[in-house]
This record gives C-alpha cells, sequence and structure tokens, in this order.
C-alpha cells in the first residue's frame, strides 16, 4: 500500500510540471468556422468601422460651432425641400386662396332662380323639358298646404240614433228641407244642413236656423293639395327666354306664379 501510495503521488506531481512548463497555444486559431455563424468579438476587440480619431488640439468651440452650422444647413435643406414642393403646386396666393370660393359662390347665385308656385305636376315637366338647352340643373320642389274652401252648417250630434231622428222631424215641421243625418265619422248623429262657398250664406243659415231653437254650428273646410316649385341654374352664358316663362304663368289659372333668385348653395 505504501508503494501504491507513492507512486499515485509521483505521476500528479509529473502532471502538474507538464501543464505549468508547457507553451500556451491559441485554440482557436486553426479551427475551422461553421457556416453562418459568426465569430465572438470581445467588447475590448471591437472597434467601429467609421471611427477616426479626433485630433486632440480640437476645442470645445469648434465643435459646437459645426454643430451649430450642421443645423443651419439641415434646417436650410428642409425648407428648400418644402419650397420645391409647393413650386410643383398652383401658384395661388394665400389671398386669392380665400377669395376664389367667394367669386365662385357670387357667380352662381347670380345664375340660380325658383319658378312657381304650380299646382300642375305635369305642367312642370313641360316646362322643365323647354327650359333644358338653357339650364345646367333642374329640380322639382314641393310643399303641401291646406286652403279653406267651403263653408259648412250642422246640427251637432245627438246623443244617439233615436234622438237624431226626432230632431230631422222637428226641421220637417219648421218647414227646413235641405238637410241629411249623419251616419258615420265624428260627427255621426249629427244632421247637416248644406255647404256655403261663401261665408255670408253660412251665416245667414246658421241664424235662421238657431231661432228656430236648433244647436246649429259653421265650420270651415280646408282642401289639401300640393304646390310645386321648379328650381334651376343657368348653362354658363345663357338667358332664358322670357316667352318660356310668360307661356307657363299663363298656363297656370289658379296659383299666382313668380321667379325669384335663390342661392344655389341652399
Amino acid at each position: 500500500m505504501r508503494w501504491l501510495f507513492v507512486l499515485l503521488l509521483a505521476l500528479n506531481l509529473v502532471y502538474i510540471a507538464w501543464q505549468v512548463l508547457a507553451p500556451t497555444t491559441e485554440l482557436h486559431v486553426n479551427t475551422a468556422p461553421v457556416k453562418n455563424v459568426r465569430s465572438l468579438v470581445l467588447l475590448s476587440e471591437s472597434v467601429p468601422p467609421d471611427a477616426s480619431p479626433v485630433p486632440q488640439n480640437i476645442t470645445v468651440s469648434t465643435i459646437a460651432a459645426e454643430h451649430s452650422n450642421d443645423e443651419v444647413d439641415n434646417e436650410v435643406s428642409v425648407k428648400d425641400s418644402v419650397n420645391n414642393d409647393l413650386a410643383f403646386g398652383p401658384s395661388v396666393t394665400v389671398d386669392e386662396k380665400k377669395d376664389a370660393p367667394i367669386r365662385e359662390q357670387r357667380l352662381q347665385a347670380d345664375s340660380c332662380f325658383s319658378l312657381g308656385p304650380f299646382r300642375d305636376l305635369d305642367t312642370l315637366r313641360n316646362l322643365t323639358r323647354e327650359l333644358k338647352p338653357y339650364v345646367k340643373t333642374t329640380y322639382f320642389r314641393g310643399k303641401e298646404v291646406k286652403k279653406r274652401s267651403l263653408y259648412w252648417v250642422y246640427i251637432r250630434p245627438a246623443k244617439n240614433r233615436v234622438t237624431a231622428v226626432a230632431t230631422s222631424k222637428r226641421l220637417k215641421a219648421k218647414k227646413v228641407k235641405d238637410f241629411y243625418l249623419i251616419r258615420e265619422g265624428d260627427k255621426n248623429n249629427g244632421i247637416s244642413l248644406g255647404y256655403f262657398r261663401s261665408q255670408s250664406g253660412a251665416k245667414r243659415l246658421l241664424s235662421d236656423v238657431k231661432k228656430l231653437g236648433f244647436d246649429v254650428v259653421m265650420e270651415p273646410v280646408y282642401k289639401s293639395y300640393t304646390i310645386y316649385w321648379l328650381d334651376y341654374q343657368l348653362a354658363h352664358d345663357f338667358t332664358l327666354p322670357e316667352s318660356i316663362i310668360a307661356k307657363y304663368i299663363k298656363l297656370e289659372k289658379k296659383e299666382k306664379v313668380g321667379q325669384s333668385a335663390r342661392d344655389c348653395f341652399s
């Protein structure tokens, strides 16, 4: 055992001496590079590719001045770029841009009109066909209106049919002949005495029947209908012939037709 221990100790001492005395070698020098893998470089060994030594005799003020000049050059180049871009656009000043829409609005406002009202839509369509060579755009505009047309005289509705029939017999006894019993609607069981175009005629009957002891009412009757206008814009350098307007004004018997300027943008 003692000899075995001495032998192992001697081997260890020889190995240590070989490691200390052996020359150092660069193991990676002769190693073949691996494809698509960059070689490792220590941070202390890296050098910027465009790095150049800065002269030691340059001052802080000189560096600041050069940096200021670079900023001025950049500002000038940006301004030149903007000016070059504007040079290819329309040569319109700021004042001209503001005035252009105003001039266009005035021009169009002077050439836009409304003509009406008309009751007959077919008449308006015929007018539009005749205006077609002189106008740029046309469209119809309608409005529903109510107009008092008649006056209705009637006896207020009774509570039931029996009472209404009794009232009609009383009218006959008083020599009132022109009436009829209302059988439907909100005036059911009332008695109609007639419709009158003139208010004076309706009031006269109202007064006469009231004197006979009946609860009589006069009510205006309204008629609903639609009236139309033609809005149009004249074509450039065209004038609408007055003969066309005069012709269709005469054709419209029920309404007073007129022409008025309008805003083209409305």
